[in-house]
């Protein structure tokens, strides 16, 4: 997989700029003797919501690459509004499926099992990538706090009633929002003081987004091709 952006305020220098990188990236392909699988290749506009023409296309080696409003990368789907919807919607449907499978086994397996079971299915669904997508509105991510907090009260057999923060104490986790902030804060801890080796896509991703972010932020129009 190949990511490229650009970042410009007026749509039509930005589509411009963008097929001049894509047939210098044409080039480099042919020079490499490498080959573009162009139903896997699309693109994003990211910015406000104000459309940008459909007059406006984007080209390599002479065919159009098609447009999409959301799009896979290292398993995190980014949408073009960068508020994490789609994925922490896939996510939600990934976790969904573990509600009647936990009251199965709630009743028939020790409790230590089954923490083991939510750290193995849930909790490490939820880690991953939380540094990206739970940055967003508390209200974009209430229905997977809400499912999070009920898959707890169904393995640790609590009533819809019980205090949440009792479930976390339990299984000595944070919720959501927390364990956000708490990996941002690990992941720089790591990157300033210890001088280890972090895995590099890490670095870059979380310094793209970044960037991506505060571009959004000033009202400039971002394309984003995924090949």
């Amino acid at each position: 997989m190949i990511l490229t952006y650009s970042s410009i305020s007026d749509p039509n220098k930005l589509f411009t700029e963008a097929n001049v990188s894509m047939a210098q990236l044409s080039e480099w392909f042919a020079a490499n003797r490498l080959s573009l699988n162009l139903n896997k290749t699309c693109y994003s506009v990211f910015g406000t919501k104000q459309r940008i023409t459909t007059q406006l296309k984007l080209y390599i080696s002479g065919k159009e690459i098609q447009t999409t409003e959301s799009c896979k990368y290292l398993g995190i789907f980014i949408d073009c509004e960068l508020k994490w919807q789609t994925h922490i919607y896939y996510v939600h449907n990934e976790l969904l499926k573990f509600t009647g499978i936990f009251y199965k086994i709630g009743t028939k397996l020790p409790e230590d099992i089954l923490k083991m079971i939510y750290f193995a299915f849930v909790h490490s669904q939820l880690l991953y990538g939380i540094e990206v997508y739970a940055n967003t509105t508390p209200n974009h991510l209430s229905k997977l706090i809400t499912l999070n907090n009920k898959l707890l009260r169904i393995l640790q057999k609590e009533s819809s009633r019980s205090h949440s923060a009792e479930l976390y104490k339990t299984y000595n986790i944070l919720p959501v929002q927390l364990l956000h902030n708490f990996q941002i804060l690990t992941f720089m801890h790591k990157y300033v003081h210890h001088k280890v080796k972090l895995r590099l896509y890490s670095v870059n991703i979380l310094m793209k987004i970044n960037k991506l972010i505060s571009v959004i932020h000033g009202r400039k129009k971002i394309f984003i091709p995924m090949l």
